[in-house]
């Protein structure tokens, strides 16, 4: 059975804001789906969203970055800080299916072994 939760946040007139699903694939294992800017305006928003995620029960959580059009150093400081939380309790982090200015970004920052 599969759980659904979904937000947007960041409404304005500048950036898109951030829309993030939380979908619970089974006990322990999470898709998070990242739609829009991951930025100063979201970063709260989306960091107290994931911080209940962010504990030895959760064993697999894939962040599908397929429709984030934009990750300030912010966002990915955040989602850097997950992947090692989760890795650090044993679990499994990846960030999938990212637009190429995500990905240059993640490889300019750690290289490619972030992904």
């Amino acid at each position: 059975m599969q759980m659904i939760h979904r937000d947007r946040e960041g409404k304005g007139a500048s950036k898109m804001g951030l829309d993030m699903q939380i979908i619970t694939k089974g006990e322990g294992s999470y898709v998070v789906i990242l739609n829009g800017s991951l930025d100063n305006r979201t970063y709260d928003s989306c960091q107290r969203k994931l911080e209940p995620l962010l504990n030895h029960r959760t064993r697999v959580l894939h962040f599908d970055m397929h429709m984030l059009s934009y990750m300030s150093s912010m966002g990915l400081r955040l989602l850097l800080n997950v992947k090692k939380v989760i890795e650090d309790e044993g679990g499994k982090c990846q960030m999938l299916n990212m637009q190429p200015q995500i990905m240059t970004l993640m490889d300019i920052a750690v290289g490619p072994v972030a992904r």
